[in-house]
């Protein structure tokens, strides 16, 4: 098969290195997925990377395609979009927006690193279909949750029939509970259900609103009110709050209470909003044409879009004064928004600036003790902030000023 190689347009939060931030987020959309082997190739490289896939349809008539994924190691992986279809039979594909979420694999507590979460990898020897969905793995969850939000994906294509990652709980219709989580693959209606092994990726987070890193998210297991692409009324609407907008969205259908097997897309040019998204449940469609579905609850994660940083606007108006010999007292105005702090430099005479000190955000003065009597130092200021520095403000200069002791010029009189 053509392989094509793609540079995906990323939103990407590299969350630098320690315990702390060790997620390494990555998500983002690409564009214009089909049949044919993309690369996505991300700025950072990752040890064991977990990643998560979401396709969007552009109608109800769209045809049926799951997302695959190879070769997710180091700073790269593939995706490619695939028909459920005879074997002897493909379809040509292109024009799929598909979304994804990329993690380290491990596990992240909320106080060590700001979000309860794990991300898990593993090889499944066993694939689950229509009829038959007990051959499917039982983990362990790393961490105690109260509402888990479990997503998932079959991260290698070591078989060329496709399978679809699958989940639920204590039963084939409940989602997965704190004490039950069963995953693995599933090739719903398939009447070959013979699979290769594959890994299977998963992440686990607590439902609610929060941050990974920088990035802000809303994660929940909805209504079972998901239903198929041919059900009437379709596609169906899962209400959003806590977001100021919502740009990248990962779903899992979290059970099968239909027990043909499915998965979760997104519908429409319009289908992720800030205050909603319209899904539904795709199925093959190798035992039969039908494509309608029973209601499920599905799984998400929506991202907020990242606003991108701007360096903020540079400080005027600096001044400056000798005080009691020792002492510069400086001042400015601050003429941004969006500073982290600000940077003060001075040079002594016709020396080089450098930095002497760094102050926080909202700061327009600063004390510079102790100096010497009869020096003369300039100053500049700048504001700073994750995007980078501000222009200099205007540079100053300052004479400190020798103050007489004036006992000394008493006793000196007489």
């Amino acid at each position: 098969m053509k392989q094509k190689t793609f540079l995906a347009i990323v939103m990407v939060f590299f969350m630098g290195i320690g315990a702390a931030h060790a997620q390494k987020l990555a998500r983002g959309i690409v564009a214009n997925v089909g049949d044919t082997w993309q690369t996505v190739t991300l700025p950072q490289s990752y040890t064991n990377m977990v990643v998560v896939c979401t396709a969007r349809y552009t109608s109800l008539t769209t045809t049926r395609a799951l997302v695959r994924v190879r070769n997710a190691a180091g700073n790269s992986f593939q995706l490619r979009m695939q028909h459920p279809t005879t074997y002897t039979t493909t379809l040509p594909l292109s024009g799929y927006p598909v979304y994804y979420m990329v993690v380290e694999a491990g596990q992240y507590t909320q106080a060590a690193n700001g979000v309860k979460m794990e991300a898990v990898r593993y090889l499944s020897t066993q694939t689950a279909f229509k009829g038959t969905w007990g051959l499917m793995d039982t983990p362990t969850y790393l961490n105690t949750y109260t509402a888990p939000v479990v997503v998932g994906q079959v991260m290698t294509f070591n078989d060329p029939n496709w399978s679809q990652f699958t989940e639920y709980g204590a039963a084939t219709g409940t989602p997965p509970t704190p004490t039950v989580l069963r995953t693995g693959k599933h090739v719903g209606e398939d009447p070959l259900t013979t699979r290769a092994n594959e890994d299977i990726g998963y992440i686990v987070i607590e439902a609610g609103s929060g941050t990974i890193g920088t990035a802000k998210y809303v994660a929940a297991v909805g209504a079972d009110a998901i239903s198929g692409i041919g059900t009437a009324g379709a596609p169906f609407t899962y209400a959003l709050t806590g977001l100021a907008s919502a740009e990248v969205a990962i779903c899992t259908q979290a059970a099968d209470g239909g027990a043909d097997g499915g998965w979760v897309v997104l519908i429409g040019t319009n289908s992720l909003r800030v205050d909603g998204m319209d899904l539904a449940i795709a199925e093959d469609q190798m035992l039969d044409t039908e494509s309608a579905h029973s209601a499920e609850p599905v799984a998400y994660i929506v991202f907020e879009k990242e606003v991108a940083a701007v360096a903020p606007a540079a400080p005027t108006g600096l001044a400056g004064q000798s005080f009691k010999g020792n002492t510069v007292l400086l001042n400015w105005v601050d003429n941004a928004n969006n500073e982290d702090g600000f940077k003060i430099e001075r040079k002594t005479g016709a020396g080089t600036f450098a930095e002497i000190v760094q102050v926080p955000a909202n700061t327009t003065s600063y004390t510079d003790t102790p100096v010497t009597a009869g020096t003369t130092y300039s100053y500049r200021v700048r504001a700073f902030n994750a995007a980078g520095n501000s222009a200099y403000s205007n540079e100053i200069s300052v004479t400190v000023v020798q103050v007489l002791d004036v006992r000394h010029w008493q006793f000196y009189q007489k």
